[in-house]
């Protein structure tokens, strides 16, 4: 078979039809799947949290300070109490900040936290060497709470989408 300009634009033309309608046919699941992975991440910043642990290559430490330590409540009224504490530490000349203690962000005795690093405090930072920017001040395992909210955060996007793709093709069907 002898491969012609006009096969060729037929094929071309045949891909990008395709790929027309499959994008049609995903936009409002993967649009779905992305504004529910969103909520997550603002609801419980799970997704970051998870992010991060895994990404995270902790090999080198420095000397930083306490610049504030205090506390917000979470949530509802009377919610729980999460740290709120800002230190900052330079790396070859450049000085960073960071509130990111352990890779939960919270704990649930905040008072301990905000009485052992308070302001003006030396700290120990560990810190990713190629991203200088990632750091933490305690290195801990994540949590049964963290993943259970990860998978909740991944389980549930996926099964909308599959959910929507399903309900097209029902509807497709019925046609």
């Amino acid at each position: 078979m002898t491969i012609t300009k006009t096969n060729l634009l037929d094929r071309y033309h045949t891909l990008k039809f395709n790929a027309l309608l499959f994008f049609r046919y995903i936009k409002w699941p993967l649009v779905s799947f992305i504004a529910l992975l969103i909520a997550f991440e603002v609801m419980g910043r799970c997704v970051s949290i998870a992010y991060q642990y895994a990404s995270a290559d902790i090999d080198s430490e420095t000397i930083g300070k306490i610049v504030s330590s205090g506390s917000y409540s979470g949530g509802s009224a009377g919610g729980t109490k999460r740290h709120n504490i800002l230190y900052e530490y330079k790396v070859d000349g450049v000085t960073y900040t960071s509130r990111i203690i352990d890779y939960e962000y919270t704990t649930i005795d905040a008072s301990s936290k905000i009485k052992q690093y308070y302001v003006g405090r030396n700290v120990r930072v560990l810190y990713d060497s190629s991203r200088p920017a990632l750091s933490v001040l305690e290195i801990t395992p994540l949590s049964a709470s963290v993943i259970i909210r990860l998978l909740i955060a991944l389980l549930v996007p996926f099964i909308v989408v599959i959910w929507q793709i399903d309900w097209k093709a029902r509807a497709k069907r019925k046609r």
